[in-house]
């Protein structure tokens, strides 16, 4: 059996904190954060959806489960990201889906020592400005 990385089990704990489907698509990011994505009746309730994802959200801060909302991109969509490395890239604008590849290997392993500031520095600087082109 291989090792679950720090984000995977994060992502573990949160699922155990989820009530329902919603939440629980919330967590895998199937469902939208902004519940830009509720259809039919459920577009109606869209208040008691956002009460639910606070909730949530509650609940996870409380439980002590580092979490950190990002853009996906191309589908624009704001969705969670756990585990360390992915919430510094959320936390300063990067978007994840929109930097290429082997940059974003990069960029996760720059972080993942943590002695190299001003390396992740640079490294997200060029992320930010390939995201214009």
């Amino acid at each position: 059996m291989e090792k679950q990385t720090a984000a995977e089990i994060e992502i573990d704990k949160a699922l155990k904190l989820c009530r329902g489907h919603y939440q629980r698509a919330i967590i895998l990011g199937d469902a939208r954060i902004s519940g830009g994505d509720l259809r039919g009746k459920a577009r109606k309730y869209g208040g008691r959806y956002a009460a639910s994802r606070d909730n949530l959200f509650s609940r996870l801060r409380v439980n002590g489960i580092q979490f950190a909302e990002a853009v996906e991109y191309p589908a624009r969509k704001r969705v969670l990201v756990f585990g360390e490395p992915r919430m510094f890239l959320a936390n300063n604008g990067i978007k994840l889906r929109s930097i290429n590849e082997h940059l974003f290997k990069q960029l996760i392993k720059a972080t993942e020592t943590g002695r190299n500031y001003k390396r992740v520095r640079a490294l997200a600087e060029i992320a930010i400005d390939n995201q214009s082109l």
